[in-house]
């Protein structure tokens, strides 16, 4: 049964979020909060900007992207987001394992940083010539990029970089090289989404 929840009219959401308590989060400009629970609806600004990414790392804090490349702590505590101070933009955020995120950087650095610390390790960097468009960490640890050029995965112990592109010759290959989402499946299957030719499965 579909029902509305309450958001202004003409509200465009680009990105919707499930926490583990229970709330949804969508970013449309700015960022609202709805409790499942008491029905409540939160808004959240961000000075000039506006949310593009929201995430929840394995210890349940929710870290959101804005468009201007700075990242935001939530404080459950106070209802309150807090900027974080770091040395560059960030592209892209990924939730990994071990209390990390996975980020890419405007420099195209694809790096894991601790939520905590906030340090960061270099895992490869991507052509510039390349957008990114998503990251992943797969089932056996290794990291999955998406770009508008090809798909890389890399594991943070090798020195090697493996990549997938779509060849018109090899029907088994990616159906696009241009990538739009990547996701992991309870199985470990790695799911691709492409531009406009549909999804991909590398399965387990």
């Amino acid at each position: 049964e579909a029902g509305s929840i309450g958001l202004p009219d003409g509200k465009v959401i680009m990105e919707i979020t499930a926490d583990s308590r229970g709330n949804i989060w969508m970013a449309s400009g700015i960022l609202f909060r709805y409790d499942t629970g008491t029905g409540g609806m939160h808004t959240y600004s961000f000075a000039d900007s506006q949310p593009k990414m929201i995430v929840e790392d394995s210890m349940g804090t929710i870290w959101i992207l804005d468009n201007a490349g700075y990242i935001y702590i939530y404080d459950r505590l106070n209802d309150t987001f807090t900027k974080q101070d770091l040395k560059e933009k960030i592209q892209v955020i990924e939730p990994i394992s071990d209390g990390k995120l996975l980020i890419a950087t405007e420099s195209h650095d694809i790096c894991t940083m601790d939520c905590i610390s906030l340090s960061t390790k270099h895992i490869l960097s991507i052509d510039k010539s390349k957008e990114i468009r998503c990251l992943c960490e797969g089932n056996k640890g290794e990291f999955w990029i998406g770009t508008d050029n090809g798909l890389f995965i890399k594991r943070e112990t090798d020195t090697e970089t493996g990549s997938a592109f779509h060849d018109r010759g090899t029907p088994a290959s990616i159906s696009a090289d241009y990538i739009t989402s990547i996701d992991k499946d309870r199985s470990g299957n790695m799911w691709i989404g492409t531009y406009y030719t549909g999804l991909n499965i590398v399965k387990n």
